[in-house]
């Protein structure tokens, strides 16, 4: 009679094994849906801070006015900044995208995720630089907010100087956002 030693888990071994693996991933789950509301908030703040940019510069390097905002359906600027939004030469300064004019369309960002809040200054409809880099007419300044849905303690905010100038929100020690002013980014 030849006797085999068999290797394998006892059910007292696998039951530890699977308590483990479950406090982990239970510490780990939450820890990660953060991450990705993190990540996604901070996508976007990237990505509207790439066509403010994009503007500014394309207005100082070609000479030309040049407007950020969403459009409608018929190309006016509107303030739904949640909707897909676009960079556009404006020498008219009208906030219209007007190709038969020759305008052009420089950079466009789609929608945000479903349901996360963008806004900008009191319903603000655009942010129109003038070939000085500047903010082209009074009352163009202001701050955007990015709002996840149901992470408000995550919104981030990008600041829009009457300079033209971008500045970027800071997390505090509380793990808010804040201004360079000192105040808390919150959503409404």
């Amino acid at each position: 009679m030849i006797i085999r030693n068999t290797v394998g888990l006892s059910l007292i071994e696998l039951l530890v094994t699977l308590a483990l693996l479950s406090s982990i991933t239970a510490i780990a789950v939450p820890s990660f849906a953060d991450f990705i509301v993190r990540s996604r908030v901070d996508n976007e703040i990237y990505r509207i801070s790439t066509l403010l940019q994009t503007a500014r510069n394309h207005a100082i390097n070609y000479n030309t006015t040049v407007t950020f905002c969403p459009l409608s359906i018929n190309n006016r600027c509107k303030d739904d900044w949640s909707k897909p939004l676009s960079v556009f030469t404006d020498p008219n300064n009208n906030k219209e995208f007007e190709p038969s004019l020759k305008e052009k369309l420089l950079a466009h960002k789609p929608n945000t995720t479903s349901g996360d809040q963008i806004t900008y200054a009191r319903s603000r409809i655009g942010v129109t630089y003038s070939p000085t880099g500047h903010l082209s007419g009074w009352g163009q300044n202001g701050t955007f907010k990015y709002c996840p849905y149901n992470h408000a303690d995550k919104a981030r905010g990008i600041i829009v100087a009457t300079s033209g100038r971008i500045y970027q929100t800071f997390q505090s020690s509380t793990g808010k956002e804040r201004t360079r002013s000192y105040t808390y980014i919150t959503c409404n």
